[in-house]
């Protein structure tokens, strides 16, 4: 599991579209009052045990709005 305090852009010489796997969201409030998004990514089909969380990512209100001005800037018409 990853807890994401800040997102850095960076360029890659060499990307690739990965294999399609599954992605389950959820929101939750800490004991604190503070509000998270967590993504839960799943093995894909190909992997050994397919259906055990690959990945778990949590945003708070701050990672959370840096994604999504990434998200707007990557697809505009979101905006």
């Amino acid at each position: 599991m990853a807890f994401v305090r800040a997102l850095k852009r960076v360029t890659k010489e060499r990307q690739a579209v990965h294999e399609e796997t599954t992605c389950l969201s959820s929101i939750f409030v800490d004991e604190e009052g503070r509000r998270y998004i967590q993504l839960d990514t799943y093995g894909s089909k190909s992997r050994k045990m397919p259906d055990k969380v690959s990945q778990a990512v949590q945003f708070d209100e701050k990672s959370a709005g840096q994604l999504k001005q990434l998200i707007e800037e990557a697809f505009p018409k979101l905006k």
